[in-house]
């Protein structure tokens, strides 16, 4: 669970708000030039690296019953190059991983982190892409669990 800071409550309870809830963020794979985006019309500056503005919508989802959900995001992009770097990310050197931060725009270096998750599928046009935010892949979970193996009980064997 993540707590959020006293001042997000009370502006988001309060009647009028100058300011607004920004999300941050960083795109990284081996393949890519690690991309920085943030959702307002203009760039950003967040612990000193630039954050390109870029239509993005980050769906974030409910709690429920401990469920985690899945979160969505999808990126509008105003020129191709961002959709072009993305593109060029090999599937076979693993996901693209997108890290979220969230933070007033007012004080973009006091953000609270909702982690590094994985971004697939992943379905392009020429200029959107859009995808699934993991937090694990589900092959990496064994199956069965109790599952007798060298590799989660080395003394058995």
């Amino acid at each position: 669970m993540i707590t959020l800071p006293a001042a997000w409550i009370a502006k988001a309870l309060a009647p009028q708000a100058n300011d607004v809830l920004l999300a941050f963020l960083t795109i990284t794979h081996p393949d890519i030039t690690t991309t920085y985006l943030v959702n307002d019309t203009v760039n950003q500056t967040r612990l000193g690296q630039v954050y390109t503005a870029l239509g993005s919508l980050l769906i974030l989802p409910p709690e429920q019953n401990g469920n985690q959900g899945i979160a969505s995001l999808d990126i509008d992009a105003v020129d191709l190059s961002t959709i072009t770097n993305l593109r060029t990310a090999s599937p076979i050197n693993g996901p693209l991983m997108v890290n979220i931060v969230l933070a007033l725009a007012s004080a973009p270096d006091d953000g609270v982190s909702f982690g590094t998750f994985q971004w697939k599928p992943l379905a392009y046009t020429d200029l959107h892409a859009s995808g699934q935010l993991v937090d694990e892949d589900p092959m990496d979970i064994m199956m069965p669990g109790d599952t007798l193996s060298p590799v989660n009980n080395p003394g058995a064997f």
